[in-house]
């Protein structure tokens, strides 16, 4: 959240980081919604950190499918791409804010 908080102070915020921090400005209290559709930060953050440690794909993917009950595999892999475009545009602002 703070990291996200910096982009938007910037005032480069994309599309894409406009669209997150209206969702978490806004989550309702109660069940939320579930599904690679609404869990992608939640799936891509996981899979960041199973990368950094040298998991490979392979057991990432099962990893995911098995914490998220998902056996889709390509509804994880676009939420995991979702998360590294919207990784990608933050890291790239966060880069400009430091120039």
């Amino acid at each position: 959240m703070a990291r996200l908080q910096a982009v938007l102070a910037t005032g480069k915020a994309g599309a894409e980081t406009l669209k997150l921090a209206d969702y978490l400005a806004t989550a309702k209290r109660g069940r939320q919604p579930f599904g690679a559709r609404h869990l992608w930060f939640e799936i891509g953050r996981d899979n960041d950190d199973m990368r950094t440690k040298g998991v490979s794909l392979e057991e990432r993917l099962q990893h995911l499918a098995l914490e998220y009950h998902m056996s889709d595999r390509s509804k994880l892999q676009a939420a995991i791409a979702e998360y590294e475009k919207v990784m990608a545009e933050v890291r790239t602002i966060e880069q400009d804010y430091d120039r």
